[in-house]
C-alpha cells in the first residue's frame, strides 16, 4: 500500500514573546495560519525502515530529523499499547519548504507523519495521546497536526481554532532569502528586547472571523523583527520593499528568515515576481482545517509515483 502525504506549513500572523518560564522554555503567544504549501512525502510498506530526501538545501541525516523522531516516538508508543502488528515504513520526501526560514516546514513533516501512522493502524491514539507525542518532536506541531488558523498559547501547544473558510481568498507572498535562522539564535537576539504581554492580545483572543481578523491585520506584529532585523539587515529591506506594494499585512514568519505579504488578490504577483527575482519566493493562499484534512493524505498507484524508489 502506498502513500502521498502533503505536510502543509504555516506562517505566524501574529507573534509574541511573553516571557521566559522557569523550565527554560518561552511562554509566546501567537496567530498560526496554515497556508497551502508543503513538501511531498511519498510512503510504502517495507521490511525496515528507510528515509531519503531529495530536493534539499543541504544533506539531511535520516536518523536525525523530525519525520524519524515521529516515526520513532510513534513507533515506541504503538508498541507499548499493542506488543505486535507492526509494519515498517519507507518514505521518500521532496524538500520544497527551506529549513531554518519560520515556516515550520520540518514540524510539519513531522505531525504529518504523526497523523499518517495514526491512521495507518486505526487510530491507536486518541487526538490529545498525538498531541502529546508531537510535542516531544516540536512546539510548533500540536497545531500542525491540524492546522488551519489558531491561538497559540503557552509554547504553542495550547490551542484556540477558528474556522474561517473566507480565509482562502487571500493571496500570500513569501519570499525566503538564502539565510538560515536557527530558533535558538533568534531568542538569543531577542533576550534585550523581551517585554510584557500587549493590547494585541485583547484583538486576536476575542470571536474571531473572515472581517475582524482583517481588521485586525494592522495592529500584528513579529517581536522577533526588530532582534532579526538589526542582526540581518537584509531581511528589514526585503520587508520595506514589499510595503511598497501596499499589502494587508507584511511579516517575518516565526523567528525568520521568511518575509511574508498578504494581499486581497493577485493584482501585484508578477510585480514582486521581477522585484524580487532571482530568490525563492512562493505564491499561494492560506488553507483551512477542513481542507487540510480532506487533502494531506491520499492513496496512490504505483504509475502516481513522483519520486525515486
Amino acid at each position: 500500500m502506498k502513500f502521498f502525504i502533503k505536510p502543509f506549513c504555516k506562517i505566524n500572523l501574529f507573534l509574541d514573546v511573553l516571557n521566559k518560564r522557569e523550565d527554560g522554555f518561552h511562554e509566546i503567544l501567537t496567530l498560526f495560519q496554515s497556508i497551502d504549501l508543503f513538501d511531498e512525502i511519498e510512503a510504502f510498506e517495507s521490511k525496515e525502515f528507510n528515509l531519503k530526501f531529495f530536493n534539499n538545501d543541504y544533506p539531511i541525516d535520516p536518523y536525525n530529523n523530525t519525520i524519524f523522531r515521529s516515526y520513532k516516538i510513534f513507533k515506541e508508543s504503538f508498541l507499548k499499547k499493542n506488543n505486535k502488528g507492526w509494519v515498517n515504513f519507507s518514505f521518500r520526501v521532496k524538500k520544497i519548504i527551506p529549513s531554518g526560514a519560520g515556516l515550520g516546514g520540518g514540524s510539519a513533516d513531522g505531525a504529518t507523519i504523526l497523523n499518517f501512522l495514526n491512521y495507518y493502524y486505526g487510530y491507536p491514539f486518541e487526538d490529545e495521546e498525538l498531541k502529546e507525542l508531537s510535542l516531544i518532536v516540536g512546539a510548533d506541531c500540536p497545531f500542525l497536526l491540524e492546522g488551519g488558523t489558531a491561538l497559540g498559547r503557552g509554547i504553542g501547544e495550547k490551542l484556540q481554532f477558528f474556522d474561517i473558510p473566507l480565509i482562502e481568498n487571500l493571496k500570500v507572498f513569501i519570499i525566503s532569502p538564502d539565510l538560515h535562522i536557527s530558533t535558538k539564535e533568534a531568542y538569543n537576539l531577542l533576550s534585550k528586547h523581551l517585554t510584557k504581554e500587549r493590547k494585541s492580545y485583547n484583538i486576536i483572543n476575542s470571536k474571531m472571523g473572515y472581517n475582524h481578523l482583517k481588521g485586525s491585520f494592522k495592529y500584528f506584529y513579529n517581536i522577533f523583527e526588530n532582534a532579526v532585523f538589526e542582526r540581518y539587515p537584509l531581511l528589514k529591506d526585503i520587508k520595506d520593499r514589499i510595503l511598497r506594494f501596499n499589502p494587508l499585512l507584511s511579516l517575518m514568519s516565526g523567528s525568520g528568515s521568511s518575509i511574508y505579504a498578504i494581499f486581497e488578490n493577485e493584482e501585484h504577483f508578477e510585480q514582486l515576481k521581477r522585484e524580487f527575482g532571482g530568490n525563492r519566493i512562493f505564491f499561494t493562499t492560506p488553507i483551512t482545517r477542513s481542507r487540510i484534512k480532506k487533502e494531506s493524505l491520499t492513496k496512490i498507484q504505483e504509475e502516481e509515483w513522483k519520486l525515486p524508489k
